[in-house]
This record gives structure tokens, C-alpha cells and sequence, in this order.
């Protein structure tokens, strides 16, 4: 290492440690501390950086020359040549992918030329770039066609501010705190310096009013971003009270203290987790000393020898996925020993990079490797695919077009057998699948591959394809399971993909054909299902889903490796007992970007599965379209008029499944029963086997908890009789959900009021946050609920008792109230009056918890002026105070139609007039009680004209504790 004290030598890579890899003129290439280093001369104003506007060189065969080494060629790259596209993503050794047209390739930088950024259509955000989504949804979504497409669960995220997190050429991925990523045209998106309400960078507001910031930094610090080095303080009391409200305070960060590391990632809050000494921790950016490249680099103190290390205890190791390392002890690479390609080539530190690529990173405490641990168990361990990924990529010109999701044709002998002889021709076949299983558990070679494909073909893929009735297959698949053929075929699979073993394309094929088999039994058995997701194909099919994301969806190959990662992904999300590994594996956010392409082949699983593992308060996320919606009732008709029930894919008890499913989204639920989806699970209760009649019966149930939905199965006498009948059924099964159907049918409630369902509908479609509604205080005012409950129209409350009307037409939707109501006892001294108001009014009065006068500032800024039709400073009458709060202890006032504005709701093809308002307390004597300001007289029967209106002036005198709406039919 000499050489390296005197002689100048050129930067290769930087990994998230800060470590820095040198390669010098006599081509030996060293791994070293950064504080060892100075930079000199040159200008790096050309080096390639993520979201950088590049154009490919138009020369094909300097190009094609160039890759070698540097990801290879394939003729599909002949079409980017000469073009311009957008830097996705730089490699530590300086390769780039370069996104061009919407497909990704990885280029020598040497084949790349740094050009402007495009004019009107250019994309010039960068990844950890805070922007603010446009709040018109329909000209978003026009915008969407062609930058990444558009899902209904993003209406959640318009006017929101998010964290850009990955550029492409023409869309954008955006974090939004609470609703997930989601690629946007960056031409709906507006970059802030910093959202207003908050000056460490978090908002909670989604006020479309404004889309500025502050742009400065108050405190004058270097502004930090994602791959920058920072270094975390070393004052222990400091960084805790730092770290409240910003990720909270871990032990295990002292020893992070004084360090240097790589941000990796920036959350819309502003906290940064940071990668140092192996582990990712989130800190408060107050914590972080961004580390000047200016003259040199600063950086962690000199990695630790393996002679000053101690082993942890054998099972306690803290395992990692991330870039290998040397291990402290063997000082080989963590991820491949002496199979490493790097291993003898560069003289590393313990604990340092290694730089052959992904895979095991060792022990994040110890920084052992699992040799050295002696816990080296493949078969137990997640193994990395990013290299087998890229030689999908690279040599899919090869290979055939490979079916991985199975052929589904049928030999016509067997159609002529009786179905004993195909009993007896199914048994013979048994031995043949214990043998391959054997072969698959006992065979971790690379000489066998090509045999064992073979074998599965002829043991596995044969019968499959060959015997096509439910009960038939479910027998194949339930024998594996019980002879341990799922874990078999996954433990399998994560060997084949660990690294090249034989021949590629043998390789590649074997890997199919292990997928179909995972993805053909796992869709004929819950059995199955249930052992694949304690296997780990979970974490390898959510890598698959996050390798793709962003790639071109198009070409053969990645659409069927997508395509099978998600029906995998689906069948396995049917059972119950696997939600947690899928939680494990965050399901959900490999998920979502797949709700946004227009591919129904991809997007129907992709909603069907979130739609089995999202919870009730994000069911948002599973709210569906026309084309998916006419997608699966189309599908269930063809299914239901097929010999075997199936159709594309599908049997007819999944659709049934997916159908109740997706209608714990009341949108969902509104939009399928339109399209006739009441119809056909009626069908499927008469038509089906018994498994079909239970899912289609538990389906009907929670359509029928919509009272309007409920009304239109009791009307129909045929179903009703059906169900009755099913009520008697043999199944217990069949039996218990034709009961549960009835009893649902028959159960009157308090919710059963179809007013009120049409006015949680409208409330729903304001997007208010749950967290400022106390449920279990809703009442409906309507007509008939009013006159079943046997209320008066009004009652007095207060000390001394004033008189207030019920709002009787109304829905009131309950409000938390603070704990200062209690203390007050406003429930028994406080007057009851009303506030009418606009439904754009709505989110500032419940973020502030108040009603503010004209001349206040809103939360949001906004200064609040006196309303259209409202008396003004220059125009009143003599003496009048329009600068205070107006209410009214009547509805009937406080609902005219110059305080509650209307807006248009349409709700099941009829278009209401809706009107909100807010029921409040409010303080006695801290209000005047004054004359109608309408032209309007006798406006409520109890109260004058000369007592129908109060208004005060001062703060802190008004409880809210009610959003009332009224919804009337135009």
C-alpha cells in the first residue's frame, strides 16, 4: 500500500459507510479511510448523478464495446442509442441506469453525454426533493396517462407534500407520509423549500391554497440530502431531546456517536435514517453534521482489526441483507467466502466493503460472516436475486418465451376415463412426486439441475396440466404439502437464484419451472398456501416486485416474473395465517405501485390481493375502477358458464372471495352491485359446490350490511327462498353462512337508515381525518329516525337554561372535544346553538378546533374575510360589529342557505343538494343575543326574529362537538 501515500489514484466507488475505493496507475485498487485523503485538481461538475439528463452516443459499435464489463449488450438497446433519457441510478463503480423512453439499461458512463434538462417536459426534480401534489383530480389524472398511470387510492394524496424517492425520464415516485409511494408526472408536482406549517419540514395540511414555503433555512445549516456523508453528534442529553417527536431515542445509537455515515433515505418529516457501522438509524437532521467534501473528506474512524473484535454469542447475531463486507474474523467476503469474485484483488479492511456486489452483510454487531458463526444454513437464509435479476435482463433474447404461470391444455385420453380409472391413473402417479421431492431436498448441485428440471416437468408439471378438476388438483397439492414439497420447491428455488450453478439458460428455465409449480399448487390449496408463506417465498417474490418497479412492464420476461410474483403474492394472501409474514415483507408497499398500470392482468391480482390484507381504515387503497370492476364480474360470468368454474385464471371462489372482499370499500360496494355482482353470488349460491356456496354466501353478507343493498335482496323473493332453503343445507358450513346472510337480513339497526348510510357516504367522500370523530355518538335526525326515537323537536340546556331546536333533517357526525369540556362541565352549563358553514371551510375549523372572526388568521395563514351575502366593514349598519362569531340556537337559521353553502353530491346515479354545518357549545354570557341579518322572517317557530342570532367576539368561549350534513335529493 505504499503507493498510496505519494501517488495520485482515481475514485471508483464510495459505499454507504463513506468508505472510498481508489483504483492507481499500476492498476492495484485499495479500500480506503476517506480522513487519508485529499482531493486534487480536476473539476467533477461532469460526473453523472441521479436525475441527470444524459444522451446515449448514436455510434452502435462503440457503444456495444463499451458495455462489456459494464452490464453487457443486448440488441433491444439499439433503440436508445442517440436518445435522451434521465440517470435513475449510479453504481459504485460509475455505471449508470439510464432510463430512456420508459425501459431502464445500465450504461458505461463512457457511452453518455451530460445534456439540459428538456424543455416544458422536463423532470427537474432529484431524489429527496419535497413537493407538493396538485389538488385538481381530474386534470391530475388526465396527466397520469403515460407517467405511471392513475389509481383511485391517489385522490387520497392530492394537495398532500411528499418526499421524491426515485426519478425516472417521465414519472416520479413520491413518498406521501400515511398513504404510501406513488409515481406522479412530475408536471403535478411543485417543489417546496419547506411545507408552511412546520419549519422542520412536516405538514399536515393538504390546503391546495398555496403551494410555497419558506426557502430558507432559519438556522443556517447546510441543507442535508439522500448519499450525502453526515457525521452524528456526540453530545448524548443533546440528541435525545433532539430525537423526541423525531423517531425517539434507541440505545444503540451511542454507538453511533461522533461517526461518519451515508444518509439513505429522507422522510417527509425531515428525519433522515442514516446508514453507519452496518446499521440503519432515523435521526432528527439537528442531530447530523453534513461532512464537507471541500480539500478532503471527513469520515468514521479507522474500521476496528478482527483481533480487536469478540464474536457474539452463537444464535444472538444480528443478521444482515445489504452490500458484503469483509468479515472481522476470516476477512473473507461475508457474502461468498472464497468464491467471491473480488477475493485477492483488493486489499480491504475488516469490516469494510467488499465490493463484489448484494448479499450477506455478516453480523451487524460483531461483523462476523456465517461461517465463521457456524449458522451457514442456506436453506434458512433469504438469499440475494439481484445478480440472477440482471441476467434475466441481460439474456432474454435466449431464452424461449417461457410460460412461468403453466399451460392449462388437456390430453383427450383422460376425457374418456371414468372417474375411478382417473382416480387410479392419479394414485400411480404419487410415488413419482415423494421421488422428485426427495431429489429436490437432497440435489444443491450444479450438475443435477438439468436433471431435476426434468424431473419436475415429467412429475410435477405433467400431471398438473393433465388432470384439470378442483378436487383433483387439490389432491396433488395437499400431498405435497404434506410431504414438505412447498418448503422443498422454495428452498430450491433461493438456491438457484443465489448464484450461477450450470449454464444459464438451464438455469433459468429450472427457475420457471419451479415458480409455475410454487404459483399452480398454491392456487388449488389453502394447504399449500399455508406452508409457502411460513417457506420464505413471501421475501422473494416482494424483491421481485421491488426490482421491477419502474421497468417495462411490456417485454415478455419482466412481465411474467412480475406477473407471477404477484399471483403468488395473491394466493398466499387467501389464507389468514400468512398476513403477518406478509406484513413481514411489507406486501402492501411492493404492492401499490401495480395499482397504477393499465395492464388488468397485473392490476386485478394486484388489487385483489391488497384487498384481502389491508385493514378496514385503509381500505381506501382497494377502491377500484370501471375497468377492474366490469374485469371481475366479466370474468365471474364466464367463470360461472364454464364446466369447470374457472375463467382467465380464476376459479369462481376466489372471485366470490375477492367480491366480499372489495366491498368493505363502500365505493366499491356501490359500483359492483351496479355492475349486477348481487346477480351473480345469488347464481353461485344455487350453482356452486359446497366451497363456492359458503364464500359466495359470506360475500352476499357484507353487501347486505349496506341497508340500501339490504332493501334490494329482501325485495326479491326468489333469493330470499334460496337463502331459507340454504338455511337447511347438510354443510355445517353452508349452513352457518346462509344463517348469518338471514339474521343480517332481518337485524334492524340504528345504521339501517339508508338517510343516514347516504350522508356516511357524502361525510366519507370529505377525506376528514378519523382521528378528530368520536363514532359512538352518531345520530341520524332524519324524519323517520327522529319520530322512532320519539324526540321533541326541542330542549333547553344550560345554567340558565336556554332553549336550542334538534336538527332535524340532519346527520350529525360526533366530534372529539377536549378535555377542557369536562373540566368546564359544559355539557350541563353551556348553551347548544349552531354554525353554518362550507365544505371548504371544513379541515382549517377542525385542524384549529375553533371558530375564528373575520380579521383572524387561519392555521393554514389565510387571513379570514366576511363572507359573500355577509355584512362588511363598508357596507353594515350603524353600530354593527362584524368582526365576531354569528351561531344560532336554531338549525333552521344557522342552515340558510347564506351561511351552509351548498355543493353537488352524487350518490348512485342521483345527484343532492348537500349542506354542512357544526353543533357546538357555547359559554353563557360570553354572547349577545341580536336580530336576524337575513331578509328572511319567521324563520323557526320557537325563536323571534329578534333572539334567532348570537354572536361573540371573544376566544376560547365555543366547544365543538358535532359535523352535522344534510343531503337533499335535486
Amino acid at each position: 500500500m505504499l503507493e498510496c501515500i505519494t501517488t495520485e489514484g482515481t475514485v471508483e466507488g464510495i459505499d454507504r459507510d463513506g468508505d472510498i475505493v481508489v483504483r492507481y496507475p499500476s492498476g492495484n485498487r485499495f479500500c480506503l479511510n476517506p480522513d487519508a485523503l485529499t482531493k486534487v485538481g480536476g473539476d467533477d461538475s461532469s460526473a453523472l448523478r441521479t436525475g441527470d439528463w444524459v444522451q446515449v452516443s448514436e455510434d452502435h459499435g462503440k457503444v456495444q464495446r463499451q458495455q462489456v464489463g459494464h452490464g453487457g449488450w443486448t440488441d433491444d438497446m439499439v433503440t436508445s442509442l442517440g436518445k435522451v433519457g434521465r440517470v435513475a441510478h449510479v453504481f459504485p463503480d460509475r455505471d449508470v441506469n439510464v432510463d430512456v423512453g420508459g425501459r431502464m439499461w445500465r450504461f458505461n458512463p463512457a457511452s453518455l453525454t451530460k445534456v439540459s434538462a428538456p424543455g416544458e417536459g422536463g423532470n427537474r426534480l432529484s431524489v429527496g426533493d419535497l413537493v407538493k401534489i396538485d389538488g385538481n383530480a381530474a386534470w391530475v389524472r388526465t396527466m397520469q396517462e403515460g407517467h405511471g398511470g392513475w389509481a383511485p387510492a391517489m385522490s387520497t394524496t392530492l394537495c398532500h407534500y411528499g418526499r421524491v424517492v426515485a426519478v425516472g425520464a417521465y414519472r416520479v415516485k413520491v413518498e406521501v407520509p400515511g398513504k404510501g409511494g406513488w409515481h406522479y408526472n412530475p408536471a403535478v408536482l411543485t417543489k417546496v423549500e419547506r411545507p408552511r406549517s412546520d419549519s422542520s419540514g412536516s405538514s399536515s395540511s393538504n390546503d391546495c391554497s398555496n403551494s410555497g414555503g419558506d426557502s430558507s433555512d432559519s438556522n443556517g445549516e447546510a441543507e442535508i440530502g439522500v448519499g450525502d456523508l453526515v457525521r452524528v453528534s456526540n453530545d448524548t442529553e443533546r440528541v435525545k431531546l433532539l430525537q423526541e417527536g423525531h423517531g425517539g431515542w434507541n440505545d444503540r445509537m451511542i454507538e453511533t456517536f461522533g461517526k461518519v455515515g451515508r444518509v439513505v433515505k429522507v422522510d417527509s418529516d425531515n428525519n433522515m435514517t442514516v446508514h453507519v457501522d452496518g446499521t440503519d438509524l432515523l435521526f432528527n437532521p439537528k442531530s447530523l453534521t453534513k461532512v464537507s467534501s471541500e480539500g478532503g473528506f471527513e469520515a468514521a474512524a479507522e474500521p476496528s482489526t478482527a483481533g480487536e473484535s469478540s464474536m457474539c454469542a452463537k444464535g444472538t447475531h444480528q443478521w444482515n441483507k445489504d452490500k458484503c463486507k469483509v468479515c472481522k474474523f476470516c476477512q473473507k467476503c461475508t457474502g461468498y467466502g472464497d468464491k467471491c469474485l473480488e477475493q485477492g484483488k483488493l486489499q480491504l479492511f475488516p469490516g469494510g466493503p467488499c465490493g463484489c456486489g448484494s448479499g450477506e452483510a455478516g453480523c451487524e454487531r460483531c461483523g462476523c460472516c456465517r461461517t465463521c458463526a457456524g449458522e451457514d444454513d442456506s436453506s434458512d437464509s433469504d438469499e440475494d436475486i439481484s445478480g440472477l435479476m440482471r441476467s434475466l435482463s441481460t439474456r432474454r433474447n435466449q431464452l424461449d418465451s417461457a410460460n412461468l404461470l403453466g399451460a392449462e391444455d388437456s390430453p383427450r385420453a383422460l376425457k374418456t376415463l371414468s372417474s375411478e380409472k382417473r382416480r387410479e391413473k392419479l394414485h400411480e402417479l404419487i410415488p413419482k412426486m415423494s421421488k422428485v421431492i426427495s431429489m429436490v431436498k437432497s440435489n444443491r448441485n450444479g450438475e443435477s439441475i438439468s436433471t431435476i428440471k426434468d424431473t419436475l416437468e415429467e412429475a410435477l408439471v405433467g400431471p398438473y396440466r393433465r388432470f384439470r378438476k378442483k378436487a383433483e388438483r387439490k389432491l396433488m397439492a395437499d400431498y405435497l404439502t404434506n410431504i414438505g414439497g412447498a418448503r422443498a420447491l422454495t428452498d430450491y428455488l433461493k438456491f438457484l437464484m443465489k448464484g450461477k450453478h450450470t449454464e444459464s439458460q438451464v438455469q433459468v428455465k429450472c427457475v420457471s419451472v419451479v415458480r409455475s409449480l410454487l404459483v399452480n399448487f398454491s392456487d388449488a390449496s389453502y394447504e399449500f398456501c399455508r406452508e409457502l408463506g411460513k417457506s420464505g417465498i413471501l421475501m422473494i417474490v416482494s424483491q421481485d416486485l421491488a426490482n421491477f418497479d419502474g421497468a417495462d412492464l411490456k417485454h415478455e420476461l419482466i412481465h411474467q416474473m412480475v406477473l407471477s410474483a404477484i399471483v403468488l403474492m395473491h394466493n398466499c394472501a387467501k389464507v389468514p395465517e400468512n398476513r403477518h409474514f406478509l406484513q413481514d415483507v411489507k406486501a402492501v408497499d411492493r404492492i401499490r405501485p401495480y395499482l397504477q398500470v393499465e395492464d388488468l392482468e397485473l392490476k386485478v391480482p394486484a388489487v385483489l390481493t391488497l384487498a384481502y390484507i389491508v385493514e378496514d381504515r385503509n381500505s381506501s387503497l382497494i377502491e377500484v375502477d370501471d375497468s377492474v370492476a366490469d374485469y371481475i364480474i366479466r370474468t365471474m360470468n364466464k367463470a360461472l358458464s364454464s364446466s369447470d368454474m374457472r375463467a382467465d385464471g380464476y376459479s369462481v371462489m376466489e372471485l366470490a372471495m375477492a367480491l366480499g372482499a372489495l366491498a368493505r370499500n363502500d365505493a366499491d360496494k356501490e359500483l359492483l352491485t351496479k355492475k349486477g355482482a348481487l346477480k351473480l353470488l345469488i347464481a353461485l349460491t344455487q350453482d356452486g359446490d359446497n366451497s363456492d356456496k359458503e364464500q359466495a354466501l359470506m360475500a352476499l353478507q357484507i353487501f347486505c350490511r349496506d341497508p340500501e343493498i339490504k332493501a334490494e335482496v329482501k325485495k326479491d323473493p326468489a333469493a330470499v327462498t334460496l337463502l331459507n332453503q340454504l338455511k337447511e343445507h347438510d354443510d355445517e358450513a353452508v349452513n352457518k353462512a346462509a344463517t348469518d346472510v338471514m339474521q343480517t337480513l332481518q337485524k334492524s339497526t340504528a345504521g339501517d337508515c339508508p338517510y343516514m348510510q347516504k350522508c356516511i357516504t357524502f361525510k366519507t367522500s370529505l377525506k376528514l381525518k378519523d382521528e378528530f370523530f368520536e363514532n359512538r355518538f352518531n345520530m341520524c335526525y332524519c324524519r323517520n329516525c327522529h319520530m322512532s326515537r320519539g324526540d321533541q323537536d326541542y330542549y333547553k340546556r344550560g345554567v340558565p337554561q336556554k332553549d336550542y331546536g334538534l336538527p332535524v333533517g340532519w346527520c350529525r357526525f360526533s366530534l372529539k372535544v377536549p378535555p377542557r369540556a369536562t373540566a368546564l362541565d359544559v355539557f350541563n352549563k353551556w348553551h347548544v346553538a349552531f354554525h353554518g358553514t362550507t365544505v371548504g371551510a371544513l379541515e382549517s375549523i377542525l385542524n384549529t378546533g375553533d371558530l375564528i372572526k373575520p380579521g383572524d388568521k387561519t392555521m393554514e395563514g389565510r387571513t379570514l374575510s366576511e363572507g359573500e351575502g355577509h355584512f362588511k366593514d363598508t357596507c353594515k349598519p350603524d353600530g354593527f360589529n362584524t368582526k365576531q362569531v354569528f351561531v344560532s340556537p336554531s338549525i333552521n337559521y344557522a342552515g340558510l342557505p347564506v351561511y351552509a353553502k351548498a355543493s353537488s353530491f352524487i350518490h348512485r346515479d342521483k345527484t343532492y343538494e348537500a349542506k354542512v354545518a357544526l353543533q357546538l357549545y357555547i359559554k353563557p354570557d360570553s354572547y349577545k343575543v341580536g336580530v336576524s341579518t337575513v331578509a328572511r322572517r319567521n324563520i323557526d317557530k320557537r325563536f323571534s326574529d329578534s333572539e334567532i342570532e348570537w354572536s361573540t367576539d371573544r376566544h376560547g368561549v365555543i366547544i365543538l362537538y358535532g359535523l352535522l350534513v344534510k343531503l337533499e335529493e335535486k
